[in-house]
């Protein structure tokens, strides 16, 4: 994949992913989550972070004990069948086929009863919920109207006094780090290269990655909205929630320029 070049014009010309979508289109994660990815995102967390992530759901945003609740995208599974373990009525909703496999797989090989279904979450189903989360910075997939979309999603899914609950990053968390735009890491045996940086127009982050396992090579680009916490709120207001508890940190620390992600509770009116 090339950076973006220039035209005769002089206009920025976008790259094109795998699916013949720019960065900043709608479908770019259509066909993004396959091969070498996905064995990354199964291994990426630990265990003791899933719990530690729980931990600071129930203590942040006083979940009621044997609260329904919906996961989406669960990925593959690991908050969901956190949850359930410690007694929630959890469903869990992703679009990628092979991570609800995955989680339905880990949740019987667990004991615990997730109701698992594939699904986009901009169709919630509209179950009374007490609860929807979207975790894991799964928030910014789309273009500014799908995302609306899904945080109407979530507040028609909700029975009124419900709670939203989603993490991601803003102009605030990332920012101030985007020069630090390019980066090896591993994954056990997969080296993961991260080549990120900053769509101006667009207010994205656009990622490049490139995973390594000996023969096996893995190319592609991820393109998330960027949101200040002004325009978040705001697309919360819009939807009808009201805004209640903000976070910089699991360790409930205040939210402020440079915190590692936004972590944030809305409301729907009771």
């Amino acid at each position: 994949m090339s950076n973006s070049t220039e035209s005769q014009q002089g206009e920025s010309v976008a790259p094109e992913t795998n699916n013949g979508e720019t960065p900043s289109g709608e479908s770019w994660w259509g066909d993004f989550f396959r091969g070498l990815w996905l064995e990354v995102q199964r291994r990426t967390k630990s265990h003791e972070l899933t719990v530690k992530e729980i931990d600071f759901l129930e203590r942040a945003y006083d979940l009621p004990k044997g609260a329904k609740l919906v996961d989406a995208p669960c990925g593959v599974g690991r908050h969901s069948i956190e949850l359930a373990s410690r007694g929630y009525n959890v469903t869990g909703i992703d679009i990628t086929e092979p991570f609800v496999e995955d989680a339905r797989a880990s949740s019987k090989e667990a004991g615990v009863q997730v109701d698992w279904r594939i699904g986009d979450m901009r169709k919630l189903p509209q179950d009374s919920f007490d609860v929807v989360t979207c975790l894991w910075g799964s928030f910014g997939y789309f273009e500014d109207d799908g995302n609306r979309e899904h945080v109407a999603a979530a507040f028609a899914a909700l029975k009124p006094g419900g709670q939203f609950l989603f993490d991601t990053h803003t102009t605030e968390t990332l920012l101030p780090k985007i020069a630090e735009a390019r980066a090896w890491r591993q994954v056990d045996d997969i080296m993961v290269l991260e080549e990120r940086r900053f769509d101006l127009e667009g207010s994205r982050t656009v990622t490049d990655w490139t995973l390594i396992r000996g023969d096996e090579r893995f190319e592609d680009t991820t393109s998330i909205r960027l949101y200040s916490y002004r325009e978040i709120v705001m697309m919360l207001r819009d939807a009808g929630f009201e805004v209640e508890t903000v976070s910089g940190s699991l360790d409930c620390d205040p939210f402020t320029l440079g915190s590692s992600r936004l972590f944030i509770g809305a409301r729907k009116p009771a």
